[in-house]
């Protein structure tokens, strides 16, 4: 089977794989790794661990087969770890919109736990200035365009079983349309002439490409 690892080469990971087996073994071992130091709350190691530099790892991804889809932010929210290092986290492009499976962001797992005020701000998800029907629109049509990009590689597999999409519900900073001929496709490799390919109303699309201030699920968008 030919792996997520071998597709992307040396580009930036994008944690929405969920299949173990389309990762390499030194991608699950360190990994695996990282969740570990971050349920034990060792966050100089984490942080050592989440340089920029290492490919292997990227900020907002869980545990390989978790189905719980707990974040470091997660188990930072839910261990009330010092305010310095849930800052670095969020600094480092640590997702304050994204749910586990439960649908909890790390700002609902800190209010649960009953965490400082302090920490519940520093936690609180921007608010979106899209409408709900914008979000759902967004959804969908990124979700037809990520299908288009792997739809060929992984053909006759349920893609949803593989990756978990990113959701749209970002912050839009600027809303400067860009279509994805000026845009980076999902395994970091230039796309200058992928709209021409796409599939019907996904080839320009100005607020699927708009720039984006959340670091929206997976594919390099900020929340801040």
């Amino acid at each position: 089977m030919t792996t997520y690892w071998q597709l992307r080469g040396q580009a930036v990971v994008w944690p929405g794989v969920t299949k173990v087996s389309l990762m390499t073994a030194a991608q699950v071992q360190a990994r695996r790794y990282l969740a570990d130091m971050a349920a034990k709350g060792n966050w100089q190691r984490v942080i050592q661990d989440l340089n920029p530099e290492n490919h292997l790892l990227d900020v907002n991804q869980w545990r390989p087969g978790d189905a719980s889809w707990t974040t470091v932010l997660h188990e930072a929210a839910k261990q009330g770890a010092p305010l310095d290092v849930v800052s670095w986290l969020i600094n480092r492009g640590a997702l304050r919109s994204q749910r586990d499976a439960e649908g909890k962001t790390p700002y609902d797992v800190a209010k649960l736990e009953g965490h400082a005020p302090e920490l519940l701000d520093l936690l609180a998800p921007p608010p979106s200035p899209l409408s709900r029907e914008q979000i759902d629109r967004l959804d969908s049509l990124l979700a037809k365009a990520i299908d288009w990009f792997l739809e060929s590689p992984f053909e006759g597999q349920d893609l949803r079983e593989l990756f978990r999409y990113p959701p749209g519900g970002c912050s839009p900073r600027s809303a400067r349309p860009r279509t994805l001929d000026a845009s980076t496709d999902l395994f970091g490799r230039t796309a200058s002439r992928t709209s021409a390919r796409l599939p019907g109303n996904a080839r320009r699309v100005p607020e699927l490409h708009a720039r984006f201030s959340c670091r929206g699920t997976y594919l390099g968008f900020r929340d801040y």
